[in-house]
């Protein structure tokens, strides 16, 4: 199971890069949890596809026209999918930023269960369970 979650990550992040956040809609299980970097101000969890997408729009449409990823490394965490990144964002304001980033994706029945954004690969690695 773990070898295809990691083809589904690649899948919905290929996808994010093309569609942008009408990615996650489609693939979203309807109980989705979406976290936000912990390493952000403010940082929140939401709890069901409409949640998440409030607070996508609130928190992320709002302030980034432009987002991309450009992934490093897929690592199988079993139950999990680790994903090492670049992301570069153009924000409203002209500011563009490219930094490594990272998140932690779990599926269900094929579907994006839980969805865990962090701006820092060392904490993704941290809440992994893994030492680089």
């Amino acid at each position: 199971m773990s070898e295809q979650d990691v083809e589904l990550a690649r899948h919905f992040h290929d996808a994010f890069n093309r569609e942008g956040w009408d990615a996650l809609w489609r693939e979203a299980d309807p109980d989705i949890e979406f976290h936000e970097p912990p390493e952000q101000p403010g940082a929140s969890v939401f709890r069901g596809l409409e949640a998440v997408r409030e607070g996508v729009a609130r928190s992320w449409q709002e302030n980034w026209i432009e987002q991309r990823s450009v992934a490093e490394r897929f690592v199988d965490l079993g139950d999990r999918v680790l994903l090492l990144s670049v992301s570069h964002l153009r924000g409203r304001d002209g500011i563009e930023i490219s930094q490594p980033a990272a998140s932690i994706v779990t599926f269900r029945n094929g579907k994006i269960a839980r969805l865990e954004a962090y701006w820092s690969q060392r904490a993704a690695l941290e809440a992994a369970g893994l030492d680089e």
